[in-house]
Parts: structure tokens; C-alpha cells; sequence
């Protein structure tokens, strides 16, 4: 799953958004800048999503917690993130496709030998 940003009740904070496969973290502020902090675990998340406070939690857990790096604004957010979403479907599609090759030349081989076509090399 790749993070979709949520708007929030702060006064801190506007929106969150999570990526559980990377455990990124994605934040953006009231004054409109975006960051996103790394190796977040998936508890820290949810329970930051769910306090009473989201500023003050975020304050007191995350901010000097992890790894954190300024993306820019919100749009330069969401711009990483389509981006993040497109290569991963990429990958996925590509990832698909070499095993779909890989079990045709599989089948291929299997194909030679039971004829006992001895014209390709082992390895």
C-alpha cells in the first residue's frame, strides 16, 4: 500500500499519510511544509493517527524519534507519491513479466531434454 495523506484535527498538523511496505511516515504542517520520517513503525502510526492530541503526540514521539527529511510542500508531496505509486506498479508489471518468461523458458528446457536435445549448455 502506498501512503495516501489524510487530513487530520490539529493545530499543528493537516494531513498524515503512511506507507506500511517502506514505514515512512508522511506529515504535513499547517504552514504547508511536508516531511516525511523513516522506519516507522506501524503501531507508532496508528497510535499517533488516533490520540487526542495529534500535535503534541507527534511532538512528544516522532519528531526528534526518526530519521526525518523535508520533502517541500504539499504538492511536492503528492507528486513523490504518485511517482512512488507508478514505479511500483512498474515494478510489479516488470516482475510479472520475467516470471512469465522465466516459466516459458522453463517449459522450453523441459521440452528439449524429454526429447533429449542436447543442444544447449548446463550450467
Amino acid at each position: 500500500m502506498t501512503a495516501l495523506l489524510h487530513p487530520v484535527r490539529s493545530s499543528a498538523l493537516t494531513q498524515l499519510g503512511y506507507d506500511e511496505p517502506s514505514r515512512t511516515l508522511y506529515v504535513v504542517f499547517k504552514n504547508g511544509a511536508a516531511w516525511c520520517y523513516r522506519d516507522v513503525p506501524p503501531d507508532t502510526y496508528i497510535a499517533l493517527r488516533d490520540a487526542r492530541s495529534i500535535g503534541s503526540w507527534f511532538m512528544r514521539n516522532v519528531r526528534n524519534a526518526f530519521a526525518a527529511e523535508r520533502i517541500g510542500d504539499q504538492d511536492a508531496l503528492m507528486a513523490m507519491i504518485e511517482a512512488s505509486v507508478a514505479l511500483k506498479a512498474a515494478l510489479a508489471h516488470a516482475e510479472r513479466e520475467a516470471r512469465r518468461r522465466f516459466e516459458e523458458l522453463q517449459h522450453s528446457m523441459a521440452g528439449l531434454i524429454r526429447r533429449g536435445d542436447r543442444s544447449f549448455v548446463a550450467f
